[in-house]
């Protein structure tokens, strides 16, 4: 079955966003994509198919004026919405523009949060062949932190400001160019990639992410303490021993990813229930306009209760769809454990 992805691209002029897409759409090599004009606001470029997925690459412009263009009211939300893979790329030989490649990553990244909190976000720092350059690390600084540099930029919503920090925690950072990766002495080099061939395990990574990290909390150990993830599992197994469920989840009702789980991973991948649990988000958010209270559906054998903890955060608990549950009682056993929950989130650093 095909899958369609919109991949958004941006950086700062001459960062080579859009030599990075050509090559990887055309194969093209570093001679054929010399002398490259700029880019003018949002390009679309044909698709590009890999595997199972057909790629839409949205290419943007990277001069300072442009930006304001894309954070405009009536253009942000259909440029950055949908978004499954956030590419940001900076020019690591180029210090000159690092300031604003700073000062617009996390302008670009706040809408992505904001409309695309599912997508998937890298930052490649490219032209890794120069003689000087910056190594990646050292750009994942210079964007990133310390947070002194770009708290200004940050949303002034407190739930808006979370779902950025955490996109932000979730980011991979490549070393890339469009060189082949072949020293002056002919040897293979192994510290960046190839542009095409980024993209390529960017998708790839994407997949998993989407069918795997997400579900089997990968994401969420980029992103909470290990003590409180620690705290939450042992909280969940107490309410399976009570509530004698099957196994429960607490899920981050944003991003869709699941923060704490009992369940095994043969329960979950490739099943119904893992389909629930990928979806409860929106299930809630479709169910709570007119019915506030849990919700519980029946399916495969099982009886399965989901509610919302807070804005936030979902909690989810499986049973035996062959037992009698008196649904009334079981509502109010769920409440106290979401309190406790709730309680842990407030602590949580």
């Amino acid at each position: 079955m095909e899958e369609r992805l919109k991949i958004l691209v941006m950086g700062p002029t001459s960062a080579g966003k859009t030599s990075i897409i050509l090559q990887v759409i055309y194969g093209l090599n570093a001679k054929d994509l010399a002398g490259m004009e700029p880019t003018m606001l949002i390009k679309v470029h044909p698709d590009f198919r890999h595997g199972s997925y057909l790629c839409k690459f949205f290419d943007t412009g990277g001069q300072e004026r442009m930006f304001d263009e894309y954070y405009r009211p009536e253009r942000e939300e259909s440029l950055f919405s949908k978004a499954n893979i956030f590419i940001y790329v900076v020019d690591s030989g180029d210090p000159s523009r690092l300031r604003l490649a700073r000062k617009e990553f996390w302008r670009s990244i706040s809408r992505v949060a904001k409309y695309s909190p599912q997508a998937f976000p890298v930052i490649f720092a490219h032209k890794q062949d120069l003689k000087v350059h910056l190594p990646p690390d050292e750009i994942r600084n210079i964007l990133i932190g310390p947070a002194e540099l770009y708290q200004e930029y940050l949303p002034e919503d407190l739930q808006e400001r979370r779902r950025v920090e955490k996109m932000v925690k979730r980011i991979t950072v490549y070393g890339t160019s469009i060189m082949d990766r072949v020293s002056a002495t002919g040897e293979r080099v192994d510290y960046w990639k190839r542009s095409d061939e980024a993209i390529i395990e960017v998708i790839d990574k994407y997949k998993r992410f989407l069918k795997e990290d997400i579900l089997l909390g990968v994401e969420a150990r980029k992103v909470y303490p290990e003590k409180f993830l620690n705290s939450l599992t042992s909280l969940l197994v107490d309410v399976d021993r009570s509530l004698s469920s099957v196994g429960s989840v607490v899920l981050d009702k944003v991003s869709s990813f699941v923060i704490a789980s009992t369940f095994k991973e043969s329960e979950v991948k490739d099943t119904l229930l893992g389909n629930i649990i990928t979806h409860a988000a929106l299930i809630l958010e479709e169910r709570e306009k007119g019915f506030p209270d849990a919700i519980i559906l029946r399916t495969e054998g099982l009886l399965i209760l989901v509610k919302s903890v807070n804005k936030e955060v979902a909690f989810l608990t499986a049973f035996p769809g062959n037992k009698p549950f008196d649904e009334v009682k079981l509502r109010k056993s769920v409440e106290k454990f979401l309190e406790k929950i709730s309680e842990i989130f407030k602590n949580v650093s």
